[in-house]
């Protein structure tokens, strides 16, 4: 198992450079740097490379979120632009398993982000880079897989921070990321309306 510690703690140092005023850490959707390089279509249509099946405790998925997403990069902890890959996504897959019951329907990524108590220091101004977009992926993901909804806001917050993944590693045309936004981009939103 990964160290939390200091995984979360460069996550905490990274984002505040992505946030704005009022909400430490969290940025708005749209609010990053616009994706400079434009995602091909062939970067979905590379052939899916083998994985490792999940391991034993890997959280089972809530049905609608198996349906939908079905590529192996979803269960796969090892490759780091995966969602549960990273250091960043590891961490808040591990924590949100032992606080799954505390997610519903109704919950925000905003909600989560906020009372993710592992990453308290969100709002350190020294926050910036990649890191902070593997957080957010993870987080927005990790939702997904245990409620199988995300909210408007966190949608447009993970499929931003995708669009700004895949542009920094775009010389590698990394895969994974391709396929996430095409598939993130299909998934309808819920949201909350109470009386």
């Amino acid at each position: 198992m990964k160290r939390l510690v200091p995984a979360v703690v460069v996550v905490a140092l990274l984002a505040a450079s992505c946030s704005t005023p009022g909400v430490p850490g969290i940025p708005e959707p749209g609010g990053g740097p616009s994706p400079s390089v434009p995602i091909p279509p062939a970067a979905t249509d590379q052939p899916t490379p083998a994985a490792d099946p999940p391991a034993g405790d890997f959280p089972k998925p809530h049905q609608d979120f198996a349906r939908h997403f079905t590529d192996p990069l979803y269960y796969d902890e090892g490759e780091e632009l995966a969602p549960f890959g990273s250091d960043e996504g590891s961490d808040t897959l591990s924590i949100w398993t032992t606080r799954r019951s505390e997610l519903t329907k109704c919950t925000t990524l905003r909600w989560m982000i906020e009372h993710d108590d592992e990453a308290g220091a969100l709002d350190d101004p020294a926050n910036n880079g990649p890191d902070v977009d593997s957080f957010i992926i993870g987080a927005g993901f990790a939702l997904l897989l245990f409620t199988g909804h995300i909210d408007t806001e966190g949608k447009e917050l993970v499929l931003d921070a995708l669009h700004r993944t895949y542009s920094f590693y775009a010389d590698m045309e990394p895969r994974e990321p391709a396929v996430m936004l095409r598939e993130l981009q299909t998934f309808p939103a819920t949201d909350c309306t109470k009386p």
